[in-house]
């Protein structure tokens, strides 16, 4: 890659975002089928004595946690944006306005359109569906006698 494949900064912005966008939407896909595939490995080795097997049990327990971090996440996430566009709706001079000073406060972080609550959540869902089944993996991995 190389900047001189754009003609303006704004083309890199956007396709940063777009890359961006990508890649957190591929992390929310893979951790669900991830998480799925955990379960059912763990109930294909196991089987039975998945009851009665701390160390697969906890793996299970992970793989649940990623789906239910998704889970909530997403309704979260939709909640806030909604909410978000409605106040964008009620007011558009006062949406404008906001956008015309964020604007003019280039270089400064502001996490217009979004809210910071919007982000928050976003990077501490990205962290959790990546860490979760990873942990569910070593657990899955640690309940075989090597």
């Amino acid at each position: 890659m190389s900047a001189q494949q754009y003609d303006k900064a704004s083309e890199g912005l956007k396709d940063l975002t777009e890359a961006y966008n990508y890649w957190s939407g591929k992390l929310t896909e893979s951790s669900v089928t991830f998480a799925l595939g955990l379960i059912a490995a763990n109930w294909a080795v196991f089987g039975a004595t998945l009851k009665t097997t701390l160390l697969p049990r906890l793996s299970v327990a992970f793989a649940l946690g990623t789906l239910l971090v998704s889970a909530v996440t997403a309704l979260v996430m939709s909640q806030a944006h909604d909410k978000r566009h409605e106040y964008a709706e009620a007011d558009p001079a006062r949406w404008n306005q906001e956008f015309e000073d964020v604007k003019k406060a280039a270089g400064r972080t502001n996490p217009w359109p979004y809210t910071r609550r919007i982000e928050c959540i976003g990077n501490w869902s990205r962290w959790a569906r990546c860490l979760l089944p990873v942990a569910g993996c070593v657990f899955f991995l640690l309940s075989f006698d090597w």
